[in-house]
């Protein structure tokens, strides 16, 4: 496989809601460094250009995983999976991407998304302070979790803990306005009334207005 794996956000949901039941709490952290960490195992060079000085026109061997390569999320994958496992966690047998540890009578979670975490423990700081300081790994947004895949986590007054999709919203519609200088129209239903799509016989778009959609469409799923 060229990919890596990730976890669903049917899993992550799980483990949340397994958290809130057993009295854990949910922590959300960032690995800053993710791809630095992984060395690369494509055969990819590039010829040194202006910005590299002394170096200008020789082949250089890309040695660490780069963002944009199909393959670095699989090697940020490998090279984390050793430390999790080294903490005493196994991956789940329903979803690889949960790691699971028995405390006590229950079980503790962390669920990972290439370098995003959700630490669900009695004492999430265990974890975070463990990739610090014993990993090496730089963290940020260390903390309570409030924001993790698209979806907001908030508290209701009686301390029920409930997600909603507002902030990732209020992207879209500042993307939607950036775009087309309006703001979109508002509704209260997934569909407009009577509208059907499947009908349209309008001019097909141009490319750069095709990737406009595209992209927007993308947000939407």
């Amino acid at each position: 496989m060229v990919y890596s794996g990730v976890v669903s956000l049917r899993s992550l949901c799980i483990c949340i809601f397994l958290a809130k039941l057993n009295g854990l709490q949910v922590h959300a952290a960032d690995v800053g460094n993710a791809y630095l960490e992984a060395e690369n195992k494509e055969k990819v060079y590039i010829i040194g250009g202006p910005g590299f000085w002394e170096l200008v026109g020789h082949t250089l061997v890309i040695h660490k995983a780069l963002y944009e390569m199909k393959s670095s999320g699989l090697r940020w994958h490998e090279r984390f999976n050793d430390t999790p496992r080294d903490m005493g966690f196994t991956p789940s047998k329903a979803h690889p991407d949960v790691w699971m540890r028995k405390n006590g009578d229950i079980y503790e979670y962390i669920a990972t998304y290439v370098d995003n975490l959700a630490i669900c423990m009695k004492d999430p700081t265990e974890v975070t302070t463990a990739l610090r300081e014993k990993y090496k790994y730089k963290l940020k947004g260390v903390g309570p979790i409030t924001y993790n895949l698209g979806s907001d986590y908030k508290h209701d007054p009686d301390g029920t803990l409930h997600t909603s999709a507002e902030s990732y919203i209020n992207k879209m519609v500042e993307s939607y306005k950036r775009t087309f200088g309006l703001a979109p129209k508002g509704f209260s239903s997934p569909l407009e009334k009577n509208d059907h799509p499947q009908l349209d016989s309008s001019e097909e778009l141009g490319p750069d207005k095709t990737t406009h959609f595209q992209s927007h469409i993308g947000c939407l799923q």
